[in-house]
């Protein structure tokens, strides 16, 4: 990220010593883009209607939501494809698009103040198949502005932030 934005900076300012502003935010976003694709990819081979079904309506999935609302849109396509919403949620979690936010299970483990929603990945947990009815999923942040994840209208404000493998959490690492 940080190669893309010294280069479009410097084709804007022409030096290396000030960093543009709106490079910083187009530079971020390209590589975001970017790192997305490569990720799917190699997915593209095992599951490419999924993933295009995906991109077509996952722009209706705030970045954090319930069972229920990931089942509305999952149903849409389901059935094009011959599968059940769990067994999309289950491959969209080994890619890592979907993760489950951390202590969701209870509803009264949700912080109302907090600003950041800590989600569980594939990558960072061993509880690959479990996906309760009553937990708050995610979409990564890599993969929310990439498949067009609104924000605006969400009933929770908060801003995904993969949790560390390990089971190490940002407060310990302070």
């Amino acid at each position: 990220m940080l190669n893309s934005i010294a280069v479009r900076s410097h084709e804007r300012t022409g030096g290396y010593r000030n960093f543009d502003a709106e490079q910083i935010v187009i530079g971020i976003r390209e590589s975001e883009k970017n790192i997305a694709e490569n990720i799917l990819g190699p997915w593209r081979h095992l599951h490419n209607e999924l993933l295009t079904q995906v991109e077509r309506n996952f722009a209706d999935l705030p970045p954090i939501f319930s069972y229920g609302d990931f089942q509305k849109v999952a149903k849409r396509f389901a059935k094009q494809l011959d599968l059940e919403p769990y067994v999309i949620l289950t491959i969209l979690f080994q890619i890592g698009i979907v993760g489950r936010v951390s202590g969701t299970s209870n509803r009264s483990s949700h912080k109302e103040h907090s600003v950041y929603a800590y989600g569980d990945f594939y990558f960072t947990t061993d509880d690959h198949n479990v996906f309760p009815t009553n937990a708050q999923y995610c979409l990564h942040p890599i993969f929310s502005r990439y498949f067009g994840s609104a924000r605006e209208g969400s009933q929770d404000p908060r801003v995904v932030y993969p949790a560390v493998a390990g089971g190490i959490s940002l407060n310990e690492l302070s």
